[in-house]
């Protein structure tokens, strides 16, 4: 698939999934802003993206995209750099294993900040430009998200919600031209 010069933000780029994503993506012509909180990381994974993926440009925004100011930042620096967004991928998440009992209120509150909320956020501050682009929204859920894994009771119903939030999504999208979809 040919992404050249599409843009194509990436959240969670420090490690993992997300990291692979955007060299993968740079292999194929896009323009890519990874995002994460860990600086040196995606110093490192812009650099392979160059390295590995041939990229002409990549940018790093040091954001936590539970912040909504943070969000803001993510978005208007793609769009200085960049002039648009074809792509989003909400990948930032996190797991904290614990059943009920064990797992806090805070503790709760963080698998649904960075797993789903910020999954919303940042696709509503993208969305009027992807609608603009004819763009493409892919958000990271997990097999957790469909079948309940023992111990990850919050990270599970925060990613069963990404799965509903993707569907509802995708059905107010399609009509503007939007795909958007789940990896799990």
């Amino acid at each position: 698939m040919d992404f050249k010069d599409k843009v194509v933000i990436v959240t969670g780029a420090s490690s993992g999934i997300g990291a692979a994503s955007a060299v993968a993506l740079a292999k194929r012509g896009a323009k890519v802003a990874l995002i994460g909180r860990n600086e040196q990381r995606l110093k490192d994974n812009a650099a392979r993206c160059c390295e590995e993926g041939g990229a002409q440009k990549v940018i790093t925004i040091i954001a936590d995209v539970t912040k909504p100011d943070d969000v803001r930042r993510i978005v208007a620096t793609t769009l200085e750099a960049f002039g648009g967004i074809d792509v989003l991928i909400n990948n930032a998440g996190t797991s904290i294993s614990g059943d009920l009992q064990s797992t806090s209120m805070e503790t709760f509150d963080e698998m649904i900040d960075v797993n789903l909320r910020s999954c919303v956020a940042v696709t509503k501050e993208a969305q009027i430009h992807i609608i603009r682009s004819k763009g493409v929204i892919v958000n990271l859920s997990s097999i957790a998200g469909t079948r309940p894994a023992p111990h990850l009771m919050a990270y599970s119903v925060a990613k069963a919600a990404v799965e509903q939030f993707t569907k509802c999504l995708a059905v107010e999208m399609a009509p503007l031209g939007v795909r958007v979809n789940a990896v799990r």
